[in-house]
């Protein structure tokens, strides 16, 4: 299940707000208070913030930037009325964020998170599928390797260059190390012989 974490004064908004998403995630409160935040954020990330703009002031504002600073990745939905969105504007520039203007129903939201959810989950498929087709590509070229010397390889064929030419070697090496870190996992959860 995916956690959200819903930034925000205690209000009715941000009641309605975990009423609507608590059907369907997991949803972890937080106050406004940017301390509170940046410490909450660094021993839990979620999936996803949701932040309540109503009656946030320029004294919120270091919210945003330890968001942006220490969670760049981290998708974060912003609700408010006309002028609390444009309070915020320069601060919510980044990709990470998107913002809503209310009145907004319940399923405008639960719909603008599924399609966030959606999305990553787009970027992790072709990801995986890029890292399976590379790990193939791999083992059709492991016994080839094992039996000529180095010296003696020959270049690849001009189609298969076409093939693998988004793959690099930082991406070769990032996967090798997250395919290792899977078996090391996978070799926890076997017993002892």
């Amino acid at each position: 299940m995916k956690n959200i974490f819903l930034i925000g004064r205690f209000n009715r908004i941000t009641q309605d707000f975990n009423n609507c998403l608590s059907e369907k995630y997991h949803v972890q409160l937080g106050s406004d208070n940017s301390d509170i935040i940046r410490g909450m954020l660094d021993m839990n990330e979620p999936d996803l913030v949701v932040i309540n703009l109503m009656a946030m002031d320029n004294s919120h504002e270091a919210i945003f930037k330890n968001i942006t600073e220490n969670h760049p990745k981290l998708p974060v939905v912003c609700v408010g009325n006309k002028d609390e969105v444009k309070q915020f504007r320069e601060l919510m520039k980044k990709n990470q964020y998107l913002s809503l203007v209310r009145p907004i129903s319940n399923p405008e939201l639960l719909d603008a998170v599924e399609g966030i959810f959606a999305k990553q989950k787009q970027e992790t498929d072709k990801i995986t599928e890029k890292a399976e087709e590379f790990v193939r590509y791999g083992e059709k070229k492991e016994p080839e390797k094992t039996k000529k010397p180095v010296e003696e390889k020959k270049p690849l064929p001009k189609k298969e260059e076409k093939e693998s030419e988004d793959v690099t070697l930082d991406d070769y090496e990032t996967l090798k190390a997250q395919i290792e870190a899977m078996i090391d996992l996978a070799e926890e959860d076997l017993p002892a012989p």
